[in-house]
């Protein structure tokens, strides 16, 4: 149960780093086109 648990958390966690990374380089490309 807990494993899972923790499974389930590092999983929302890369999801959101990843969705943050993401955000981060459409700023950029923005930013550079300008």
């Amino acid at each position: 149960m807990e494993m899972s648990k923790m499974v389930h958390t590092a999983i929302i966690a890369l999801i959101l780093i990843l969705i943050m990374l993401f955000f981060t380089n459409s700023d950029n490309k923005k930013h550079n086109e300008e």
